[in-house]
């Protein structure tokens, strides 16, 4: 007998559950109903005509999974030039996002990577950094441009603490006062 939420019972071999996890000797089956999503756990005999599923995970992908496909070759980065392909060498479309405001004002180009029906969108300059010191970007840093934001190759980027590359950000974004503001007196409210 099931424990589905849809109908209670096991009729033919051709019902839509299938086994998430086969249990070994008197260990139970973890079955789960393709309908209801219910999942529960059983011993019985038809569990052996079921077709096994795994579960689509919807969470994306992470840094380690996009910094694993670039070393296994599924993704090719040439670092002098800011181009990724796939190993079908078909180059990834590249897409802007403008900043207008901010201590992150300006254009940033990204890439959106697809793997095993998981997807992430990363900035171009971070994949780029990534493929060429063949780590992840700790924590407290960022990559920063040194000179031209909108050239992503290798010989623009450094890593830099997050702490001051915001500080650098901010001093760019706020304007600098001119000789008149400075030159006009304190006057008091009365």
């Amino acid at each position: 007998m099931s424990r589905c939420k849809c109908d209670g019972h096991y009729t033919d071999r051709w019902h839509r559950w299938a086994v998430l996890k086969r249990g070994a000797g008197d260990h139970a089956s973890t079955l789960y109903c393709l309908d209801c999503r219910h999942e529960w756990s059983s011993r019985a005999k038809y569990i052996v005509l079921l077709p096994d599923h795994q579960k689509r995970v919807r969470s994306g992908l992470t840094d380690a999974d996009v910094l694993s496909a670039i070393e296994t070759g599924y993704l090719r980065v040439d670092i002098n030039h800011a181009v990724v392909f796939t190993v079908n060498n078909t180059m990834l479309k590249v897409t802007s996002r403008t900043h207008p405001k901010g201590p992150q004002r300006g254009t940033y180009r990204f890439v959106t990577i697809c793997i095993g029906g998981k997807q992430k969108k990363v900035a171009l300059h971070r994949l780029v950094w990534m493929a060429a010191h063949r780590s992840l970007v700790p924590d407290d840093c960022d990559i920063d441009h040194v000179h031209n934001q909108t050239d992503d190759s290798i010989g623009n980027l450094r890593l830099l603490n997050s702490s001051v590359n915001r500080a650098r950000g901010s001093a760019k974004a706020s304007s600098p006062k001119s000789e008149a503001d400075e030159n006009v007196p304190f006057q008091s409210m009365r």
